[in-house]
């Protein structure tokens, strides 16, 4: 019976793994709210590849730098799937809980945000990602600052070769 539960819990590790097509470096777009953005971000595998880390900036269409997410995604054997701390250049911290299917669609909902800002005070934000092909992947992002969940930004993010990323 042991062996089974050890290899259930390496089965549920795989979610993690599953999110494999976001490691590199990125930049995309991103509309909502009546703007367009551009977003630079990169992913890579950390700390001996227990942890999926995540930087993105996003910018104006001018160029102009907006603010900056920096995250980390691990699978908690304890709580059974994916967690994820957001640190915002607001000073938000955020930590969100969820998983991601057999074809990579990872789908993260908050259950606690500290220190909101008054630029961004959302109660609530859920990140969806998903592979579209090769080399891109679409996201969507819905938040509750207090009148309900409304969609806030969608987009797409395409691989940059190394060493071409930026703003």
């Amino acid at each position: 019976m042991e062996t089974i539960t050890q290899e259930t819990t390496r089965t549920r590790e795989i979610a993690l793994l599953r999110l494999w097509y976001l490691v590199g470096s990125w930049e995309g777009e991103g509309a909502g709210q009546g703007a367009s953005y551009r977003l630079q971000g990169e992913a890579r595998w950390a700390l001996k590849d227990h942890y999926l880390a995540l930087e993105v900036a996003v910018y104006d269409e001018s160029g102009r730098p907006l603010g900056s997410e920096h995250g980390y995604i691990h699978y908690d054997r304890r709580e059974q799937m994916l967690v994820a701390w957001f640190f915002g250049s607001d000073g938000r911290a955020e930590r969100a809980i969820g998983w991601a299917d057999a074809q990579g669609r990872l789908t993260l909902t908050t259950v606690q945000i500290t220190n909101a800002s008054p630029e961004f005070p959302a109660r609530f934000v859920r990140r969806i990602l998903w592979p579209v092909e090769q080399g891109m992947w679409a996201y969507a992002i819905e938040v509750d600052f207090g009148n309900g969940v409304i969609p806030f930004v969608h987009g797409r993010m395409y691989r940059q070769p190394a060493g071409l990323a930026g703003p």
